[in-house]
């Protein structure tokens, strides 16, 4: 009889999810968020992930608060015709909070984002449906750990 392991992947800081619709490059929708909000986001290395032997690209930036205690990363919700995430195809884009913040406070970002030009949603997603995907979500996480430790 064959015992099977399953991994159980447990982070200690939870995520909070946003989602943005916006008709405009990720680079000028950054500069926006960068002017207005007073963020640092910079590109990095883009997230790159295989499923069913094709290689999927999403471009990627971060910006690491460290007076603050929180880790913002940037993604892209589509790779040439396809989603990183399918049950969101009408958004454009994921903004992933991490660290030292409250959901209050990022429901007051969220709609500090929506008051930027050529921005049409930014709304709090259900971190549970991005959670289930383990493997996608564990992919992330040692792609954000290799980008920050090249810093």
């Amino acid at each position: 009889m064959v015992k099977k392991l399953q991994l159980e992947y447990d982070d200690e800081n939870p995520y909070y999810y946003l989602g943005i619709s916006s008709s405009i490059p990720d680079y000028q929708l950054i500069f926006d968020l960068n002017k207005h909000l007073k963020l640092k986001f910079r590109r990095v290395e883009a997230f790159q992930f295989s499923f069913k032997k094709v290689m999927y690209s999403y471009s990627l930036y971060t910006y690491v608060d460290e007076e603050n205690m929180i880790n913002y990363y940037f993604i892209s919700n589509k790779d040439r015709n396809n989603r990183l995430s399918s049950q969101y195809k009408h958004l454009d884009y994921f903004l992933i909070v991490e660290g030292e913040i409250s959901e209050e406070q990022i429901k007051d970002f969220a709609r500090d984002i929506m008051k930027l030009p050529r921005v049409m949603l930014a709304s709090l997603l259900d971190a549970e449906n991005f959670d289930k995907i383990q493997g996608l979500r564990y992919e992330f996480d040692m792609h954000i750990d290799k980008v920050l430790k090249s810093k």
